[in-house]
C-alpha cells in the first residue's frame, strides 16, 4: 500500500497495528473499522479504560505480532525508542501519528495550534471566535478530543464541520506524512520533555514539524518575541506572519500598554483594552495575539473575534482562582508542568507567594535556575511528591522551603504557612503521574482542598 499518495489512500483490508490503548489509540481503530481496515490494538499495561473487546487487541506488552501489519499508528504518549517501534523501522513499516491517520480522511480545513505553553488557553479561544462567526467548528487533539473520533463521525454524517480547531503536541508531530493546516501557529518554544527528547534540539525539530507540508496559499503565525522561533522564521516568506508584544509591521494586530489595536485607512482602531478581559497577563496577550492573527487569516470578521476576546472565560487549571482563606488567594496553575510556566505564573502576581512545587520530573531541570524564585516576592517554597526532595535539594537560595512527600500533605502546610494578603500558588513545574491520572485530578485535588478548608 503507498502511503506517500494523500488522494488514492484506501484503508480496505489493510491490516493496521495501533500502539496504545488510550482515547486516541481506541479512536484510531474505530475510524480505521468504519473505512474497512484491520485494526490491531497492542497496549503495553495489562487494563485499560476502555472497551477492546470489539477489536483484535494484545495488552501487558508488544508482541512480535504488532509487526504483521502494513501501517502502523502510534499513540502520542509511546517513545520512537522503545524496541517494537525501532524492530518496525528496521521492517520499513510505516509508522503515522493519529492525527495524520485522520488527516486523509477529511477535505475540512485545519487551524492547528502547538507551542511549549499556552497552547490550550489559545486553542479555546480560537474556536470561540471560529462559533462567534457562525462556523460549523469542531474542537480536536491534544486538548482531549481525538482527531480520529470527530473524522469517523463525519464519515459517518454525524458532523459536517466547517473547520477543525486543533491543539497539536510535538509527540503527534513527530509522525505526520501529509498533515497540512490551512493556518497553524507555534506561540513559544521552551525546554519540555527532555525526557523523551534527546536535547531541546530534538523537541524544536518535532514542534517545527507543523510547518512541514505549507503551501503558499496556507499562513503560519509565530512568536518573533521567541528567541528560537524568530531564528527559525524570519526570513520566511509574507504568508509566516510573526506576532509581538513590540510592534511588527507584517502582524494585522499589536498591542500598546492598554490594549491590542489595528489599523483601518490609517485610523488605529482597538481589537480589545486588556482591563475588558478576563485573560491577564503578558502570555496571555501572546495567546491573544496569535488567535486574532490566525482567525483573520481565515477571513473571521474582526467583530467575531473581538466578541471572542471579550466572553472569554480562563480555562480550569491555568492559573485559576480558587478561593480566598481569610485574605489569602489561592491559584490553581496545576497544568504548569514546566519551568517556563512557572515563570508566567510567578510574573502574573505582585505579591508574596507561597510556591508549591513537585510531582514527576521530564528530564533533568534545574530549579535554582528559574530567576523569578530567588526574589523577595517568593516567601516560602512548599516542594512535594517523586521530584519534590530533588528540587528541595537544588534551591540553595531559597531560605524558607519545606519537603513533603504527600500532594495533601503540602497543600495544607502552605494553607498554614499563609498570611492576609499572600498568594499561595501550586504552579508545580513537573508532571503529575506520580500520584495522579493527569493535571486535571492534581488541580481539582487542590481546590477540593482549598473549599473544604472554606466551608
Amino acid at each position: 500500500m503507498n502511503f506517500l499518495d494523500r488522494d488514492n489512500i484506501s484503508l480496505e483490508n489493510v491490516n493496521i497495528s495501533i500502539l496504545g490503548a488510550g482515547r486516541s489509540g481506541y479512536a484510531a481503530a474505530e475510524l480505521i473499522d468504519t473505512l474497512g481496515g484491520n485494526p490491531f490494538i497492542s497496549e503495553f499495561k495489562s487494563k485499560t479504560d476502555v472497551d477492546l473487546a470489539k477489536f483484535n487487541h494484545e495488552l501487558g506488552g508488544h508482541s512480535l505480532n504488532v509487526l504483521d501489519c502494513d501501517l502502523m499508528v502510534i499513540s502520542p504518549g509511546i517513545s520512537d525508542k522503545i524496541d517494537i517501534v525501532k524492530q518496525a523501522k528496521l521492517n520499513d513499516i510505516p509508522i503515522v501519528s493519529e492525527i495524520e491517520l485522520a488527516s486523509w480522511f477529511t477535505n475540512s480545513p485545519i487551524l492547528a495550534i502547538t507551542g511549549s505553553n499556552g497552547k490550550t488557553t489559545t486553542t479555546m479561544l480560537l474556536y470561540q471566535m471560529c462559533i462567534e462567526a457562525g462556523l460549523n467548528s469542531e474542537i480536536v487533539g491534544n486538548i482531549g478530543i481525538p482527531f480520529s473520533h470527530k473524522v469517523n463521525n463525519e464519515i459517518k454524517g454525524k458532523i459536517n464541520p466547517e473547520v477543525y480547531v486543533m491543539e497539536v503536541s510535538s509527540f503527534q508531530l513527530e509522525h505526520i506524512i501529509h498533515f497540512s493546516p490551512k493556518v497553524s501557529s507555534i506561540i513559544n518554544l521552551q525546554p519540555d520533555h527532555l525526557d523523551r527528547y534527546d536535547n531541546f534540539q530534538n523537541y524544536i525539530n518535532a514542534k517545527i514539524n507543523i510547518t512541514k507540508n505549507i503551501k503558499e496559499s496556507d499562513f503560519f503565525i509565530y512568536n518573533s518575541d521567541d528567541e528560537v522561533l524568530n531564528k527559525f522564521f524570519k526570513n520566511s516568506s509574507k504568508n509566516y506572519i510573526p506576532f509581538s508584544l513590540n510592534m511588527e509591521s507584517r502582524a494585522p494586530f499589536n498591542s500598546n500598554d492598554t490594549k491590542v489595536y489595528y489599523y483601518e485607512n490609517n485610523i488605529e482602531i482597538p481589537l480589545y483594552y486588556f482591563d475588558e478581559s478576563k485573560l491577564v497577563g503578558s502570555h496571555n496577550i501572546q495567546n491573544i495575539l496569535s488567535a486574532a492573527i490566525m482567525a483573520h487569516s481565515f477571513k473571521i470578521p474582526i467583530s467575531s473575534i473581538s466578541k471572542a476576546i471579550l466572553d472569554f472565560e480562563p480555562i480550569p487549571h491555568r492559573i485559576e482562582f480558587s478561593g480566598n482563606i481569610n485574605g489569602t488567594a489561592y491559584y490553581n496553575d496545576s497544568k504548569a508542568t514546566n519551568l517556563d510556566s512557572v515563570k508566567v505564573a510567578l510574573n502574573s502576581f505582585d505579591r508574596l507567594i507561597i510556591l508549591i512545587l513537585g510531582g514527576k520530573n521530564k528530564g533533568e531541570i534545574y530549579f535554582n535556575n528559574l530567576v523569578e524564585l530567588n526574589n523577595e516576592k517568593v516567601k516560602k517554597v512548599i516542594c512535594y511528591g517523586e521530584s519534590g526532595e530533588y528540587i528541595f535539594n537544588q534551591l540553595d537560595k531559597i531560605n524558607s522551603k519545606e519537603y513533603f512527600k504527600d500532594f495533601s500533605t503540602a497543600v495544607k502546610m502552605a494553607i498554614k504557612s499563609s498570611n492576609e494578603g499572600d498568594i499561595v500558588l501550586l504552579s508545580p513545574g513537573c508532571t503529575s503521574f506520580d500520584q495522579f491520572s493527569n493535571f486535571e485530578e492534581r488541580g481539582n485535588m487542590f481546590k477540593k482542598i482549598i473549599n473544604d478548608y472554606l466551608n
